[in-house]
């Protein structure tokens, strides 16, 4: 289980053996389970520049990620969970 306060600081994935990955390491899991499929993902975590891709594109999207959500008030803004 992810704690609490670790869950709105990154993306984080849930393998169903339990492995939890987060942030970058996350993403072959995330976009295999959205678009891809499994094979996707052992994929990309075999190929050493796709996963310095990912991590690289994912840490640019979480530095400028306040500037992509709605950042003018609500539970997004105040670092609540929007459920």
């Amino acid at each position: 289980m992810i704690p609490t306060d670790a869950r709105l600081a990154s993306a984080h994935a849930v393998a169903p053996d339990g492995r939890v990955t987060s942030g970058g390491d996350a993403m072959p899991a995330i976009l295999a389970a959205l678009v891809a499929g499994p094979a996707f993902e052992d994929r990309i975590r075999s190929s050493r520049p796709s996963m310095a891709m990912l991590v690289r594109g994912y840490a640019v999207l979480a530095a400028v990620r306040g500037r992509l959500s709605c950042a003018r008030g609500g539970a997004v803004a105040a670092g609540r969970s929007p459920r």
